[in-house]
């Protein structure tokens, strides 16, 4: 297990630096929906859906952050519950 994939649980913390972002307005709302892709220091590439029950700091490609993720029971599907900005961050 490493340092940026920590399992707690089904809840996971993951830092890295989103090299995908594919987010779009949820129409009428100031809320986002889609996904990111995190690329960690060991150089794996973790995909997390964003929805309107993630909070955030920044969605943008190339940002050094933080994820709170959790995975949805037996689906599968892992969701960003909150992104914030690493205090390594580059920009």
């Amino acid at each position: 297990m490493t340092t940026t994939w920590e399992v707690k649980g089904m809840e996971e913390i993951v830092e890295g630096i989103i090299v995908v972002s594919v987010v779009e307005p949820i129409s009428g709302t100031d809320m986002k929906a889609g996904f990111i892709t995190i690329k960690t220091s060991e150089d794996d590439y973790v995909k997390l859906e964003v929805g309107s029950y993630t909070a955030f700091a920044t969605l943008e490609e190339g940002e050094k952050v933080l994820v709170q993720a959790e995975t949805l029971g037996s689906t599968g599907v892992t969701y960003a519950k909150s992104v914030i900005l690493s205090e390594h961050s580059a920009k």
